[in-house]
């Protein structure tokens, strides 16, 4: 569509830790430019809102999105569970805000994604929640419903 893409390894896959990824997507992939879309799946889209408590972006695409540790130390040790969301500022640093999910995600309860959505639903200042029964998590390397939103939001 005439946009350059960003998709990287991001540093400490693993642990996913958000001393790393922030500064991370800001400086290396965002250049610290507010002109640009996120687009986060499962971790990714808890840095993601963790990116928008700080910076500005034109839009938020969040896959899978979650917000406790779910009871994982693998998943506290990140450090993004370790204080309160800012779901208002998330919403307000963000044109716009939309949320996949699917109820057969087999890692992420839908209450969880649930959780995210209702709070962004408040915030936002643009707010679309794309829920599915059969995408699970959302493994695969297509995603049509993923560019046909792009082009919408892009005509």
């Amino acid at each position: 569509m005439g946009f350059p893409v960003a998709l990287e390894n991001f540093p400490d896959p693993d642990t996913a830790l958000e001393s790393s990824w922030i500064p991370y997507i800001h400086d290396k992939l965002a250049k610290g430019s507010e002109k640009i879309i996120l687009i986060g799946h499962s971790s990714g889209a808890v840095a993601s809102m963790r990116y928008l408590e700080k910076y500005k972006a034109v839009g938020c695409i969040l896959v899978s999105a979650y917000w406790t540790d779910l009871g994982m130390e693998s998943e506290a040790i990140s450090n993004y569970f370790s204080r309160p969301w800012n779901f208002k500022t998330i919403g307000e640093n963000a044109e716009w805000i939309v949320q996949f999910g699917s109820t057969d995600d087999p890692f992420i309860p839908v209450s969880e994604m649930r959780h995210v959505s209702q709070n962004l639903s408040e915030s936002a200042t643009e707010f679309q929640y794309i829920g599915y029964e059969d995408k699970g998590h959302y493994i695969s390397e297509d995603f049509p419903d993923l560019i046909k939103l792009l082009k919408q939001k892009f005509k």
